[in-house]
């Protein structure tokens, strides 16, 4: 059964009336799928040769189709799980570039999303998604954020966005919003280095916008209950990123562990006026880490996309769970940080 014209409507009450909510022309994955949380039913005109002019009514609730995979485009479907799991407005938008970047849903055939997902979109990640088949890339970091004044091949990054058009792939990028939301990236660190939370006495963000509910922002600021040494806290660090070796800044004299100041990416600007023992991020500049050393305090810091790479495991499994079992959803083998050490 396919569906031409497609009707939304919630059902009333009385349950014996409906209330018109919503209407689009082609597949029901044309339909603003923001509103379907108050869709109770589609009406769904039948596209058969055999039976012209028959309509059904199907129960999105009770019956097929049962999740967002089976109802929307992929993109449509992944951007409504993706802004669910990380609000767009908890995005700092005032120099991030997030949302749904490149939309090929109307080129789109309507399948399950394929979805894979990677910290950097690169060429070879781009690859790869045309190899196996996806039909949506979520790209932690954007790359596009500043406007394009001209299209051409001989951009690296411009031509990977012509081949994936081309092969009607979308792109969605949430970057700050997984950094500032609950669950979000800077709370899989602060998990990660407390025992699964169990060493933790205080735990909030950094910067907050001040609209945001409770325990969302940049950044986080852990006040441990038990004291650690600098070199069991580098153990849980390279042990949660996996990582051989990190760069480690230190005063002279020993320091025991009492609160650590920790933000995925470049945590320099978030860190200002943060008193903490240990900074933990994945990049510092120079100065910022001279400081540091001078105040007598320390840093720990890893490689940007080190700190933010293995949260890609636990946003599958959340994908997952919110665009049924018809999604699948893949971490992008090529995707590896830029710097390697030799």
């Amino acid at each position: 059964m396919a569906g031409k014209s497609v009707l939304a409507f919630k059902k009333l009450r009385d349950n014996r009336h409906y209330e018109r909510l919503a209407t689009a022309t082609g597949d029901i994955g044309n339909l603003d799928m923001l509103s379907l949380e108050s869709v109770s039913h589609c009406l769904f005109k039948l596209s058969r040769s055999d039976h012209p002019g028959i309509f059904v009514m199907t129960n999105i609730r009770t019956g097929a189709p049962r999740n967002l995979a089976s109802i929307m485009k992929p993109a449509q479907a992944v951007r409504k799980a993706i802004e669910k799991l990380y609000p767009k407005e908890y995005a700092d938008s005032s120099w991030d570039n997030t949302g749904l970047l490149v939309d090929c849903s109307e080129l789109a055939e309507q399948r399950a999303p394929s979805v894979l997902l990677t910290v950097d979109l690169t060429s070879s990640v781009a690859h790869e998604a045309i190899a196996n088949g996806n039909n949506v890339i979520v790209a932690y970091h954007p790359f596009i954020f500043r406007g394009i004044k001209s299209i051409t091949p001989q951009d690296p990054q411009q031509r990977s966005l012509l081949k994936l058009v081309s092969n009607h792939i979308s792109v969605y990028s949430p970057h700050t919003a997984v950094d500032a939301a609950r669950g979000g990236v800077n709370d899989w660190l602060a998990m990660g280095i407390t025992d699964n939370g169990a060493n933790i006495g205080e735990f909030k963000p950094i910067s907050v916008k001040g609209s945001e509910p409770e325990g969302v922002g940049m950044g986080r600021k852990v006040l441990l209950k038990e004291p650690l040494t600098l070199s069991d806290l580098v153990g849980k660090v390279k042990a949660l990123l996996d990582l051989d070796t990190i760069q480690v800044v230190r005063p002279d004299a020993d320091v025991l562990i009492k609160s650590i100041a920790l933000c995925a990416g470049s945590g320099g600007s978030v860190f200002q006026g943060v008193d903490a023992d240990v900074y933990f991020t994945g990049e510092l500049g120079h100065h910022e880490m001279l400081h540091i050393r001078e105040s007598g305090k320390c840093a720990l810091v890893c490689g940007h996309s080190n700190t933010e790479r293995g949260y890609l495991a636990v946003m599958k499994e959340l994908l997952e769970k919110e665009l049924g079992p018809e999604a699948e959803i893949t971490i992008a083998k090529t995707d590896v940080d830029p710097i390697c050490y030799v």
